[in-house]
């Protein structure tokens, strides 16, 4: 007996430690004790989670077209869109911004995916009463959700919009080549960090907190991710007066930013979704994408 103890008790504390090291602390929800706070207007989902959301533009009723923005990876529905409220008012737009789950003041969802983004978005637009038909926009990560949309709601859509998305580099749908130059195009470090979060996904949390090697330059706001046009804008952008702080991470980061890369560079994210655009035609949704 004394034997199998000397070998059992080792593997099990070596398979505690491991598990410890890869378990992601728990999420601290906004409102809960010791969490962040309630600060915007929320809806209570039919699984029982909460999405926060603020809405801005001309009023709902009067509104000639309602959009809903999708924010980007590592980014709340407090950022404000680069537009002009001359503009708005003069087109008679409604902005809907919501935080996606896990984000800002949204509860988490650890069954988040794709599909669950666009329902949702979809239930999101039934409790504000948009009507049967909205539009979608999508900036970066955001873009993900857009192609939920086109896939599970198209009945929903009035139009979408992508503003330079993000892609999945192993999308059956593109050019295997193609896929292969862009992929290498990132730094080595949003490659290493894109590579676990397709293929060895439950790596991705230990991958992202390590310090021995760098991981995601997304996360870490590295300027080498940006081309010279992109750092144009984001100069132009830092020259503005900052009143928003950016609540992104406050509930932690593996249900926000973490399951971000899993949803949109896991296996099979996209492609069911890409295949699914050959039902837009029949739905009449229009598409603009910027990239």
């Amino acid at each position: 007996m004394a034997p199998k103890l000397v070998f059992v008790l080792p593997v099990v504390l070596l398979g505690w430690a491991f598990q410890a090291i890869l378990r992601p602390p728990p999420t601290k929800l906004c409102g809960s004790p010791g969490g962040p706070p309630l600060t915007s207007p929320r809806i209570k989902l039919r699984d029982g989670r909460h999405l926060a959301y603020r809405e801005d533009g001309v009023q709902k009723d009067k509104a000639r077209y309602k959009i809903i923005t999708i924010h980007a990876f590592d980014s709340t529905k407090d950022i404000p869109l680069p537009v002009s409220k001359e503009l708005v008012e003069e087109l008679g737009i409604y902005l809907l911004a919501f935080d996606r789950a896990g984000y800002g003041e949204s509860d988490p969802n650890p069954k988040r995916d794709v599909k669950s983004e666009a329902l949702d978005i979809e239930e999101l637009a039934d409790q504000l009463e948009l009507g049967q038909k909205f539009y979608v926009l999508g900036t970066s990560m955001g873009g993900y959700s857009v192609w939920g949309c086109l896939q599970y709601i198209p009945h929903r859509l009035a139009g979408a919009a992508l503003v330079v998305p993000v892609i999945n580099y192993w999308w059956p749908s593109f050019p295997a080549e193609l896929s292969r130059q862009a992929f290498k195009k990132q730094v080595v470090p949003e490659q290493r960090t894109l590579w676990i979060a397709h293929n060895v996904p439950s790596l991705l949390y230990l991958w992202m907190t390590q310090k021995w090697l760098p991981s995601s330059a997304a996360a870490m706001h590295h300027p080498e991710i940006f081309s010279k046009h992109d750092m144009e804008v984001l100069q132009k952008m830092m020259a503005m007066p900052r009143t928003i702080e950016n609540k992104s991470r406050q509930q932690g980061t593996y249900e926000s930013i973490h399951r971000d890369l899993l949803v949109a560079f896991g296996r099979g994210t996209f492609r069911r979704n890409f295949h699914g655009l050959s039902t837009m035609k029949s739905e009449k949704v229009d598409i603009c994408s910027c990239c």
